[in-house]
C-alpha cells in the first residue's frame, strides 16, 4: 500500500465522519474537484472501489475506532409495493 499524503488522511477522516464530497470540500477549504481527486487518489492507493470499502478500510487500519462510528438503533421500515391491482 502507497502511504497516504497529509491532505488525504485529512479527507479520509472526514469522509468516515459521514461528511459528503461538498461537505469535506467545504470543512477542509479545498475545492469539490480536488476533494473529489484526492478521494479518488484514496481508492486507488487503499484498493477499494466506494466508500464502505474506505470505510472498512480505515476501520481496520486504526484510522479510526468503533466507538467513532454511529450505530443504527432503529432497523429500517421495508415498505412493501402496492399492487395498483387490488381493491382494498
Amino acid at each position: 500500500m502507497k502511504k497516504l499524503s497529509n491532505s488525504e488522511t485529512e479527507i479520509l477522516h472526514l469522509l468516515c465522519s459521514g461528511l459528503s464530497t461538498k461537505e469535506v470540500a467545504s470543512k477542509s477549504g479545498r475545492s469539490f474537484k480536488t476533494v473529489d481527486n484526492r478521494i479518488q487518489s484514496i481508492y486507488k492507493k487503499i484498493d477499494v472501489k466506494d466508500r464502505w470499502g474506505l470505510f472498512i478500510w480505515a476501520l481496520n487500519n486504526g484510522f479510526i475506532q468503533k466507538q467513532d462510528t454511529v450505530e443504527i438503533k432503529e432497523t429500517p421500515t421495508i415498505v412493501e409495493p402496492v399492487d395498483e391491482n387490488v381493491c382494498v
